[in-house]
């Protein structure tokens, strides 16, 4: 399993945008732990 830990909301959708180049109809995404938000 790969962790992925992104540091800003840029990096986020940064990642989610490659990540999402790769997935292909019948893939199948776990996600799983904690959802967390940060207020500065």
């Amino acid at each position: 399993m790969d962790k992925y830990i992104t540091k800003s909301e840029q990096d986020t959708i940064d990642f989610a945008e490659e990540f999402a180049k790769n997935l292909k109809p019948g893939n199948i995404i776990l996600l799983c732990g904690e959802l967390r938000i940060w207020k500065n």
